[in-house]
This record gives structure tokens, sequence and C-alpha cells, in this order.
């Protein structure tokens, strides 16, 4: 059985590390999205856009391919994004406040609160019970969306 949860994304930020703020002042997003894409293109030069603890807020990234990206506590706010690619990106703890997403696409975009629990059944006499007692308790969760694969439940 597989169950996942979604819950509101909280607005807390970890303190900023020593030598963040230099870090982030010398970071290149024009340089970082190029070679992002040519990752994507799969050529040798490229790399994957794994960004964490940085702030781009205000930075115009409108049609930026960010697909199959990670951002870790990243602050974009008030970003243009118009048009971005942000399918199969991985947002954990992603401020984009009144970002500008017109056209964005973020298909099978994962973000951190989508948990997931694999849970099974078994049938055996001494187990069986127990994995009922589970599935019931699951059951009564609102915000849980249960599938089963070979069983009824």
């Amino acid at each position: 059985m597989v169950i996942t949860r979604t819950t509101p994304a909280p607005l807390w930020k970890p303190a900023e590390e020593p030598g963040e703020a230099a870090a982030a002042r010398s970071f290149s997003l024009a340089a970082a999205l190029a070679a992002h894409q040519a990752w994507l293109d799969g050529r040798p030069d490229g790399a994957p856009l794994r960004l964490r603890r940085l702030t781009l807020s205000g930075r115009k990234a409108s049609g930026a391919k960010l697909a199959k990206a990670s951002l870790q506590y990243v602050s974009w706010l008030e970003a243009d994004l118009a048009e971005a690619d942000l399918s199969e990106a991985v947002l954990e703890e992603v401020d984009l406040r009144r970002a500008a997403l017109s056209g964005a696409e973020a298909a099978e975009m994962r973000r951190w609160w989508d948990e997931l629990v694999i849970d099974f059944f078994d049938n055996a006499p001494f187990l069986k019970e127990h994995s009922m007692r589970r599935y019931e308790i699951y059951s009564t969760e609102p915000r849980f969306d249960i599938r089963t694969v070979g069983f009824d439940g």
C-alpha cells in the first residue's frame, strides 16, 4: 500500500551559514542555468542545477529551463519565472512569494512535503490481523491518499 500526505510548507528558513552571503553575491545565475541546460541536452560540459541556501529574490529567469533541478532553501521572492520549465524539479523550502510564474511548467514537480509511505499486507495467520489494523489506522487520516496493489482493503 502506498500512502501520500500533503501538508502546507512552513515559512521557516534556516539561519545563514558563514560565507553564504558572499557566495550568493558572486553566484552567476546565467552561468548556472547555461550549465544546467547543457546537462539537460546531454552535453559533457553540463552540470545539473543544485541550488542550496541562496537568495535570488528579484532575479529574472523567465523561460529558464529548471527541469530536474534541485532547489533547497532558496528564496526567490518577486522573481520573474514566467514560462520557466520546473518539470520534475525537486523543491525543498523554496519561497516563491510574489514571483511571476505565468505559463510556468510544473508537471511532476516534487515538493518536500509530498511524503510517501510504502507498507505491506502480510496474509500469514499471525500477521494478517496486524496488517488489517495498520490499514484501518491509515484509513482514518483524511489527508492520506491510500492506494493498494494486489490487495482490496
